[in-house]
Order: structure tokens, then C-alpha cells, then sequence
């Protein structure tokens, strides 16, 4: 099933009647290079961003955001390649591309890769978590690559990858509802996972905070997972589908939901600190926004 299907198989009970549609956004580098923005849009990625927010739904490529790291510029196309670009300050330069095979594709890549000491972790609608050789884009070598799940009926990755602080994990969610976590080195899935709670999608990017995963789901609720032992901590529902990235901010985890609503969470243990369901006084004052939290 391609992503076009689950999405309007979810559209209904993810969305409450009468919500616009999404807005979508275009996020600023620094000292972008106006050359290296037209390279982008000849991949067709900001026409490709567009044109999703006017029809959720009507294409599975894909989009994605950039990532520089170390004079390198990544991203992900919607036509499934993952592209290695170097700016000179003259011109920009076409380092390598991933597959190789201009034939070949993985699907589609929706978040920006994740950059390692060594490796490049990049999630794909093709249902495969890939670790590229930041060198050469390469799976030989260091690199490695495994098909997130079921390997007979792979799920797309629509969540984004995340690193953890020490580079020895890498998690991402899946549209099968499961959190897996893999040895950023090796590819091996690490004990106590996949975390299976979740009764629905995942497809909000994870922020991994002094040892405990944060993230989203389609089943309504914000999750709080160790990320040692891959058990639950705590967690948090809300009146809608959570596909939005937490931002871990002051002992804070704040992310907005379908329900139009932003929300405000103790660090520790999920507690509320903003809104309707605030137990502190003079916190229950955030009304809902005209829009979804994406």
C-alpha cells in the first residue's frame, strides 16, 4: 500500500470537519547560495512542497528540507534520490547522488537526513532506514541499510530519523505505529525494540533529550520513551492526530496537535503546564489556533 492510500484512508479520522488545509512553510538557510537554490528547484523540490499543501495526498514522492553540514549541502528529491551538493562560493558542485542507478529509487524521502561522524541516515517511503558513507553515498563500507518491520510488507518511513547525542543510536518511527531504535554503527536493532504501544502511524520526526525519546502519533497521543530500554515513560493525549516534531525547550516538551492546539509539557512526566488541562493557575488561557500544528 502506497502512501497515497494510507493517507486517504486516515484523512477522515485524523481531521475534524471543516479544517483548512495546511499552510506549508519554507524554512531559510543562512548564506544561501541563490545558485544552489536553483539547483534544488530543478530536483522539483519546492514545486513538489507546494503543490502537497494544496492536495494532501495526491502524490507518495515526497519532500525535503535541506541539511549542511561541514561545506555539504543534503537532501533528499522527490524523485528518490538522495543528493550530496558542495558550494564552493562560485558554483555548486554534484558530490554524488544515492542510488547511483539514475533508474533506480527509494521511494521518496518527507525529512531531512541526519548527519554522523561517518554516516548519513536517511528515512524512505520505501519502508528502508539507509546509513550512506557521507564520503561517497555509499552502502559499502561503513554503511548499511535495513528494511524498518515487516520485511515482506514494509511500511513507509515518513518520519524523519534522529541521532542520538552520543551517535551510538538511531530512531525513527513507521507507519506500522512502531518506534525502532538500530546502532547507528552496525544497523542492529537494539533490545526492548520496536516500542509497539502506539495504535496508530507515526510520522512525527523523534527528539531524543537526556536519554528518552519524544514524539508523536496519529493515535492522538505524545509519547515519552526510555530510549535505554525502549519502555514506556509517560504519555500524553490530545484531541488529534500529532504529526509535528516536539521541541524540547527549558525542561519542556512543546508540540502542536490536529486538534489546533500547542502544548506545553513537564519534561518529567507529560504534565501539562499550559491549557485547558493545566493544574497550575493562570495557565489555562491558550486558546486554539486557525490552523493545524504540522
Amino acid at each position: 500500500m502506497n502512501l497515497s492510500t494510507v493517507l486517504r484512508l486516515s484523512i477522515t479520522r485524523l481531521f475534524h470537519k471543516g479544517y483548512k488545509r495546511p499552510v506549508a512553510t519554507l524554512q531559510h538557510i543562512n548564506k544561501a547560495n541563490l545558485t544552489l537554490i536553483i539547483l534544488l528547484i530543478s530536483f522539483g523540490l519546492v514545486t513538489t512542497g507546494c503543490n502537497a499543501g494544496k492536495n494532501l495526498g495526491s502524490q507518495d514522492r515526497g519532500w525535503s528540507p535541506v541539511v549542511a553540514s561541514d561545506g555539504m549541502v543534503y537532501v533528499g528529491s522527490v524523485s528518490g534520490k538522495v543528493l550530496a551538493l558542495k558550494d564552493d562560493g562560485r558554483s555548486v558542485h554534484l558530490m554524488w547522488s544515492f542510488p547511483e542507478n539514475e533508474d533506480d529509487s527509494i521511494g521518496g524521502v518527507y525529512n531531512p537526513p541526519v548527519v554522523g561522524p561517518e554516516l548519513l541516515y536517511v528515512s524512505a517511503l520505501n519502508g528502508t532506514l539507509y546509513a550512506l558513507d557521507k564520503r561517497t553515498g555509499q552502502l559499502d563500507g561503513v554503511g548499511w541499510s535495513v528494511i524498518v518491520g515487516n520485511p515482506d510488507n514494509p511500511s513507509s518511513l515518513v518520519s524523519g530519523a534522529a541521532l542520538s547525542p552520543d551517535k551510538s543510536t538511531v530512531v525513527v518511527g513507521s507507519s506500522d505505529g512502531n518506534l525502532y531504535a538500530y546502532d547507528a554503527r552496525t544497523g542492529m536493532l537494539r533490545s526492548g525494540y520496536p516500542f509497539e504501544s502506539p495504535q496508530d502511524m507515526i510520522w512525527s520526526t523523534p527528539v531524543i533529550d537526556h536519554g528518552v525519546v519524544y514524539f508523536g502519533s496519529h493515535d492522538h497521543n505524545i509519547y515519552a520513551v526510555d530510549l535505554a530500554s525502549g519502555t514506556e515513560k509517560w504519555r500524553r493525549e490530545t484531541g488529534g492526530a500529532v504529526i509535528a516534531s516536539p521541541l524540547v525547550f527549558k525542561n519542556r516538551i512543546i508540540v502542536g496537535s490536529f486538534d489546533r492546539k500547542l502544548y506545553v509539557l513537564r519534561e518529567e512526566d507529560g504534565v501539562p503546564l499550559w491549557g485547558d488541562e493545566s493544574p497550575f493557575p493562570g495557565m489555562q488561557t491558550f486558546s486554539k489556533a486557525d490552523n493545524w500544528f504540522w
